[in-house]
């Protein structure tokens, strides 16, 4: 049953939150946020230089490996590395008996997945050079898929800096066995060799972590309890192929209607949006664990962290995005052939809509921590099918334009409907509209100025928005300098 809180009240558990809380989330975010970007960086490195060594061919069948890798790995989790993050989180243990079961269930199914993956790609490719990459490079799904319930353990325990120590050594592992072999005269398939090695690594140093800790690592065979949280993660397996579609419905859709330049722009414009989600995703990540805890055991808790961390999303991101508006579209016409121009006019309006899409995926957080899987997954669902036919509404008559355009909208609208749900569930009030009203009004008024006009409303946009928000106690006592409660 939603909490039965007045709205006054929430409003001063929102105010009362701690700050040394909520501080915490920050730094574990950007522990996550450095590894993200470190990671990126160094694997398009990577990328680039196996591009320049290898032979165009081979490149090509292990990147293609690499792809069906990655999805052969979502659907081997089943969604239960997030469903080991909202049980453990309750509490913040993590008891040794749940542990083993788990990571006995994800090697099986990891084992599995692997034999069906090689088993259809010899019998589709034969005994070629593709079905070798797969079935080297495939063997990390086993140290992957160990690590990934090891991962979550740390996330439960809010230990993100071990975390985003072990992702970095993890990229850089790679990098370095695989020049290495290079270096060594080794070909493709060594190279794909190099992914499982690193994996390994990966999978040693969290299972070191952990241990160090007093947690004995352990394989135990449960059949009931496999299937009861084979079950009960499936809303979750759902939910993750929800987000793996979000920033991709109007680029599918696009595919049907338009010609290859509308969408290699759209696509180029799309890998900007990704990259400035990253600090999105990291602080979502963090959050999870507090908002699965605070649901199962202090819902004032829950509400004040949610109206705390809506209300700095939407603080750091309106301006942010005014900012994006006029200064990416340039820095791209510098770096990108002249074909990518037309980006700079899509990222106008993309960036419009980014800050509804941050604060959808603050929503979604805190629904992944709620007993109302069910419940969550179709909310979410819901806001995906509505993506979709915004999409097909937009993209034929308009193509790239009305692709980005769709994505803006559909933020928007996502937004609105999750925050619905979520009010209905903490029974919020008018707690909510104290926080989000004044910046929903003010980026609105801003966003336009920017949209409307030339760079130089640049300036007049941020003036405006910081006019409105300042008029407001809360927002000053969100931003300004606030001492929390002896409470």
């Amino acid at each position: 049953m939603a909490a039965d809180v007045g709205s006054q009240e929430l409003r001063g558990e929102a105010q009362a939150a701690s700050r040394w809380e909520f501080a915490k989330v920050l730094r574990n975010a950007s522990y996550l946020m450095v590894a993200q970007v470190a990671t990126r960086i160094a694997g398009f490195a990577y990328v680039l230089l196996l591009a320049r060594v290898l032979p165009e061919a081979q490149f090509g069948l292990l990147n293609l490996a690499l792809s069906v890798l990655l999805i052969a790995d979502m659907i081997a989790d089943l969604g239960l590395s997030r469903l080991t993050i909202r049980d453990l989180s309750r509490d913040g243990t993590a008891p040794e008996p749940i542990v083993a079961r788990l990571l006995s269930l994800r090697l099986i199914l990891s084992s599995l997945t692997y034999v069906v993956m090689i088993t259809v790609a010899w019998r589709l490719s034969g005994a070629d050079l593709f079905a070798s990459i797969l079935m080297i490079a495939g063997l990390s799904l086993l140290p992957s898929g160990l690590a990934t319930i090891l991962e979550s353990v740390l996330h439960a325990q809010q230990r993100f800096s071990i975390v985003a120590l072990a992702r970095g050594c993890l990229s850089l592992g790679q990098v370095g066995l695989g020049i290495s072999v290079l270096l060594a005269g080794g070909g493709v398939e060594a190279v794909a060799a190099t992914f499982a090695l690193a994996y390994g690594g990966f999978f040693a140093a969290l299972a070191w972590a952990l241990t160090r800790s007093g947690l004995r690592l352990r394989l135990t065979l449960d059949a009931a309890f496999s299937r009861k949280w084979m079950v009960a993660a499936v809303p979750f397996a759902l939910v993750g192929v929800i987000f793996a579609l979000n920033l991709r419905v109007e680029l599918l859709v696009l595919g049907w209607f338009a010609d290859a330049g509308g969408i290699a722009t759209y696509g180029m414009g799309l890998k900007v949006v990704e990259a400035a989600l990253l600090a999105t995703l990291a602080l979502g990540t963090a959050l999870t664990p507090l908002f699965s805890r605070y649901y199962a055991q202090s819902r004032p808790q829950l509400v004040a962290l949610y109206l705390r961390s809506l209300g700095f999303a939407f603080l750091l991101t309106i301006p942010a995005s005014l900012v994006a508006m006029v200064t990416v579209p340039p820095v791209l016409r510098l770096l990108l052939p002249s074909a990518y121009d037309p980006v700079g006019p899509l990222l106008h309006i993309v960036f419009a809509g980014f800050p509804f899409w941050v604060a959808y995926y603050l929503n979604a957080s805190l629904l992944l921590g709620t007993d109302r899987q069910i419940h969550a997954t179709a909310v979410l669902g819901g806001a995906l099918a509505v993506q979709l036919v915004v999409s097909l509404i937009l993209i034929p008559p308009l193509g790239a334009t009305g692709a980005a355009g769709a994505f803006a909208v559909s933020g928007c609208l996502s937004w609105l409907g999750t925050t619905v749900y979520v009010e209905r569930l903490l029974g919020l009030g008018t707690a909510l509209a104290g926080i989000v009203g004044r910046p929903f009004a003010g980026g609105a008024a801003s966003i336009a100025l920017v949209l409307a006009g030339s760079d130089w409303c640049l300036p007049l946009g941020l003036a405006v928005f910081t006019l409105v928000m300042m008029t407001d106690r809360s927002v000053r006592a969100l931003v300004l300098r606030h001492r929390p409660s002896p409470n």
